[in-house]
């Protein structure tokens, strides 16, 4: 008997650490880090449309993440509390409009130019739902990525971006982290965000 209660422990305790890694892995600076690489690598970018991205989607807001939990100032890299989370996606929102001004400026990728338009458009929706809704920034950031992949891949980017969506619901599901409400929410606002996205770039090629 004993032995069945351990082996459903260690069950939920892999089931949780499986979790914990899709939410880290994931979460819309390691995706925004990763479609970079991944653009670098599939097609020529200048070296400035690199920096300018990395710069502005991936190393201030990390370390303006490290920076509040160093100071006290957040609990967790996913703070639950709203003021909390509107600590975040105000930095988030002024360094995504900074990096998403200088990109339309110099006209840099496409791409990188619709990824840049829906992180600062998911977060003005967040920053605007934060204050009476915890609703999941990382389903929303799966699903907009996932969007753009699928326009810009197909028959690929469906089967990732589907499958990139479920396993991030899950495990946000599984953590508590979120209602079933929050997570549908984002998946769809996400969805949204990245036809818009889409469509506004598209038009003004």
């Amino acid at each position: 008997m004993n032995k069945k209660f351990d082996s459903d422990d260690d069950v939920k305790n892999f089931r949780y650490i499986v979790a914990q890694w899709i939410s880290h892995f994931l979460n819309p600076i390691v995706i925004a880090f990763f479609i970079l690489l991944w653009r670098a690598w599939s097609i020529p970018i200048a070296n400035l449309d690199f920096i300018i991205f990395l710069v502005a989607y991936v190393l201030v807001p990390i370390g303006s993440v490290l920076f509040m939990i160093f100071t006290n100032r957040i609990n967790s890299i996913y703070p639950k509390n709203r003021k909390q989370r509107e600590y975040l996606l105000i930095i988030g929102l002024t360094t995504y409009s900074v990096g998403w001004l200088i990109a339309f400026t110099l006209s840099i990728d496409n791409f990188l130019l619709m990824l840049a338009s829906v992180y600062v458009l998911a977060t003005i929706a967040v920053v605007c739902i934060n204050r009476f809704w915890r609703i999941s920034i990382h389903c929303i950031g799966v699903s907009g990525a996932a969007t753009l992949l699928i326009d810009e891949v197909g028959e690929i980017g469906i089967y990732l971006g589907l499958l990139s969506m479920i396993i991030t619901a899950w495990a946000r599901l599984y953590l508590n982290a979120h209602t079933f409400s929050q997570v549908l929410a984002g998946l769809l606002l996400g969805i949204t965000i990245g036809f818009i996205a889409i469509l506004n770039i598209v038009s003004e090629v």
